[in-house]
């Protein structure tokens, strides 16, 4: 294996390439460490530490985003893909961090039902839970558990984000209500169940 590129990334890291593949991002440390030149050919061993430095770099990133609130899996890979690790790598970090309990899909998701459940429909978290990767059995456990516990009655939330948000509004002009219909909506509820209160 050679070392077939080392391209600065604005003044904070370089993009290391061997064999003309992308391996990641390492520091002015690391090519001193392990000893990175272009042309230069690199052992098994010192690929398999500078892999390892990478994943260990990544992990911590990830559990230090974990220590401040949830984030599933896929929220995980996009922030790791934007500080430019590769797929594998981020493969295997997610696979420790699920191995630690740092990701745990059902406390995201209860997390995520308790962040939103005043403020949208269950349907609409649970399609928005789908799209982030989340099985079905699990958002469904989670939704079960969280709306026996608290007793939401969508009817009731729709009258209490009307009551806050457009109190002072002028229900009869026709702009209003359109704007209000599509402030529901996109919240996830039913049109028809918003009519209710605007008449």
């Amino acid at each position: 294996m050679t070392v077939t590129g080392l391209k600065k990334h604005q003044n904070t890291y370089t993009e290391l390439y061997i064999d003309d593949n992308y391996i990641g991002p390492v520091y002015a440390s690391d090519i001193r460490n392990f000893s990175l030149q272009e042309d230069k050919e690199v052992t098994d061993e010192v690929y398999e530490k500078i892999r390892e430095t990478l994943i260990r770099r990544a992990f911590n990133k990830a559990v230090k985003l974990l220590s401040v609130k949830e984030y599933c899996a896929s929220e995980i890979a996009f922030k790791l893909k934007n500080k430019d690790y590769t797929e594998d790598i981020t493969d295997e970090v997610i696979c420790k961090l699920y191995d630690y309990n740092y990701l745990n899909d059902k406390r995201y998701a209860y997390a995520y039902f308790m962040g939103y459940m005043k403020k949208k429909s269950r349907q609409l978290i649970i399609n928005e839970l789908l799209m982030k990767g989340i099985s079905v059995n699990t958002i469904e456990e989670a939704a079960n558990e969280i709306y026996s516990d608290n007793s939401i009655d969508e009817e009731a939330l729709i009258k209490e984000i009307l009551e806050k948000r457009y109190r002072n509004a002028d229900l009869n002009d026709e702009g209003t209500r359109r704007r209000i219909y599509s402030y529901m909506i996109r919240r996830g509820f039913y049109i028809s169940t918003v009519k209710k209160y605007l008449t």
